[in-house]
């Protein structure tokens, strides 16, 4: 009886050992459970704070052209970068008058003030960070911003590899970070920033993991690549080293909201008229040739173009015309040109001083890349040919086939199409040798349009993607002037 009774009392202990496991084991699951739930709802918090903060910067860089403020559409604001004690006044929330010179990334705290809204914070109730490419900033701005412009960031998972697409053309503009609570980095608050009770130590909110050094590799150069890290899901939710959520803003997110103001519409049906201002800037420019031949009523010769190929197609100095060629970019600077008036000063830029707005000169900045330039040997400058014998011997272009000689042609080249590539400063992910996709006109203009004239008689088409302008003489004696090239 009393070995039976010890065996029941050892029964009945490993049983409530059991108990006690199962116990344990439930309550474990239970508190892993409501973490990992938690952790989702967090996250879930973070992504539409994300998603609000992205929205109204692509309000933002959308009103610049519903302002009419042409030449910055496209352009992003700056981050909150300065403190108080350097620059007096609440400007907490306020983007920075400038942040970093020409071309330059820059990091700072999202100006939620700017954007009209009221102060964002992520599930951890830290305000939220951001980070914005240096050609897409608005001050100190790019020399040249279009839907062919580029972002010089990424964003990598915590192994080094990257959460998006590895073509450059499709590198993010701009990133919106959460940071999430703190791994014991200090974040003391700072006097300079009460409402988002912080500092302005990115080392502190953002972490790097094993792949980045935000100390050492936001580096503070123009056209620098930053990465940044941005914790997968089920890191997020299992590790206690990342936490970063980042939400990013493309350069085609961007371009398809401006596009729809119709501002960079063209129409190449003679029905219609010029309308959109990227219309009206190529009509302008075609007026500005026909008006430099026209000072000369004898010879009504026209600047050279401007090499296709540039150092650097940002800058307004390198469309500088060549004397050597007859096809090219829309000349800025005219130093090789014949100019008929004596007080023409050489280096200068006619349609610079003639013929343009404000407006127009400041939208031109932006899109100079876009436009190509014909002139015809009889028209070239310099050339002696008398206006009323000019095309007769068969040296001037013509332009859908048509019986009417063309002086000039003006195209703005519309968006890239398939198999057209515009970058230039990266390197090709396939060689070491960094290509300049910038450097073919293959890679702007369709058709006809390819073809490099270099004199005599060649057609050129009123292509569907280019929109182009012709510069024409209807008798000797008439001035040039100007026409839609799809009405010849």
């Amino acid at each position: 009886m009393l070995a039976e009774a010890k065996q029941s009392g050892y029964v009945l202990l490993m049983m409530l050992v059991v108990l006690i496991g199962f116990a344990s084991v439930g309550l474990s699951n239970l508190l892993n459970s409501s973490i990992e739930q938690r952790n989702q709802q967090n996250r879930q918090v973070n992504i539409q704070v994300l998603k609000q903060a992205k929205e109204a910067l692509l309000s933002y860089a959308v009103n610049y052209a519903v302002a009419n403020d042409f030449d910055k559409m496209g352009k992003l604001p700056c981050p909150d970068v300065q403190n108080v004690s350097s620059f007096p006044g609440d400007i907490e929330g306020n983007q920075d008058s400038s942040c970093g010179s020409r071309g330059e990334n820059s990091v700072g705290y999202f100006p939620y003030k700017t954007l009209g809204l009221g102060k964002l914070e992520d599930s951890s109730a830290e305000c939220l960070w951001y980070v914005v490419s240096g050609d897409y900033k608005n001050n100190v701005d790019a020399n040249m911003l279009n839907w062919d412009s580029v972002g010089y960031l990424n964003v990598v998972d915590e192994n080094g590899s990257l959460r998006h697409s590895n073509i450059e053309e499709e590198y993010p503009v701009a990133l919106i970070i959460s940071p999430g609570a703190s791994f014991g980095g200090n974040r003391s608050a700072n006097v300079d920033m009460p409402n988002c009770k912080s500092n302005y130590t990115l080392a502190s909110y953002l972490e790097g993991g094993s792949t980045l050094d935000y100390s050492t590799d936001l580096s503070a150069n123009a056209d620098t690549l930053w990465a940044f890290l941005s914790t997968s899901p089920s890191a997020y939710l299992e590790t206690a080293e990342y936490n970063d959520q980042v939400i990013a803003i493309y350069p085609s997110e961007i371009w398809q909201r401006v596009k729809k103001l119709q501002d960079l519409d063209f129409d190449n049906s003679a029905a219609v008229p010029a309308a959109s201002t990227i219309e009206l800037l190529t009509r302008s420019l075609a007026q500005c040739i026909a008006a430099y031949g026209n000072q000369n009523f004898w010879l009504r010769y026209l600047p050279y173009p401007a090499p296709v190929t540039l150092a650097d197609y940002r800058e307004d100095n390198n469309y500088d015309d060549d004397g050597a060629t007859l096809y090219g970019r829309f000349p800025q600077v005219l130093d090789d040109s014949s100019y008929p008036e004596p007080d023409f000063v050489a280096g200068t830029s006619y349609c610079e001083t003639t013929g343009l707005s404000t407006a127009q000169k400041l939208l031109w900045k932006n899109w100079k890349d876009h436009f190509f330039f014909i002139v015809s040997e009889d028209f070239e400058s310099g050339n002696t040919t008398l206006a009323w014998n000019k095309c007769s011997g068969g040296d001037c272009i013509s332009v859908n086939s048509s019986a009417v000689s063309i002086a000039a042609m003006v195209i703005f080249a519309g968006e890239k199409q398939a198999g057209q590539n515009r970058v230039w400063w990266w390197d090709d992910a396939s060689s070491s040798v960094a290509i300049d996709d910038k450097a073919l006109a293959t890679n702007y203009l369709e058709g006809d349009n390819q073809a490099v004239y270099t004199g005599g008689t060649l057609n050129y088409d009123a292509e569907p993607t280019d929109y182009a302008y012709c510069v024409r003489q209807t008798s000797w004696f008439a001035n040039l002037d100007t026409v839609k090239c799809a009405d010849l």
